[in-house]
């Protein structure tokens, strides 16, 4: 299997399942994770990777990082273009805080979960939690593009009180 065929399987695949998850009222984020675990497991079986030459493999886990890197520089900008500048400057330390406070918790309760289900040590555990919580990004961003693009929350866009209009 070339390497150009081997990337519209990753990506036709990712869309599919997106869609089907979508109709059956799941994020298409996770039909995407599903595909992506499924084509993971089907890459390390010895009867599918014959078919794939071992340059295309070893091409494609050399820019696994670098794809993953890219999809999350994507979703941030796609987040962060859609926030109003005058709007940050008028709601800034609410936003911050609304930001902060749940990032620690998630990162606290990663920690946690590392240290008594899977034994690892504290700092360990500490070092690993905000590179984990960083995932939930993914799922975050979209569904706060989504809520936007359905008008979600544009009556009371010019209110004073909490972070209404802080996103465009």
């Amino acid at each position: 299997m070339r390497f150009n065929i081997l990337v519209i399987l990753i990506m036709v695949g990712g869309w599919g399942f997106g869609r089907l998850f979508k109709k059956i009222h799941v994020p298409a984020a996770i039909g995407m994770l599903f595909w992506g675990i499924l084509l993971g497991i089907l890459f390390r079986q010895p009867y599918f990777s014959q078919g794939v030459a071992s340059a295309t493999l070893d091409l494609l886990r050399q820019l696994e990082p670098f794809l993953k890197s890219l999809a999350l520089v994507i979703i941030l900008l796609r987040g962060g273009l859609g926030i109003q500048r005058e709007a940050l400057n008028r709601h800034g330390l609410t936003a911050f805080l609304m930001a902060w406070i749940p990032a620690l918790c998630e990162m606290g309760g990663i920690a946690l979960l590392l240290h008594y289900f899977f034994g690892w040590e504290w700092g360990v555990s500490f070092l690993a939690s905000p590179i984990l919580s960083a995932v939930s990004l993914a799922v975050v961003v979209p569904a706060m593009l989504q809520l936007k693009q359905s008008g979600v929350g544009k009556k009371k866009r010019r209110s004073h009180n909490g972070i209404g209009g802080l996103i465009a």
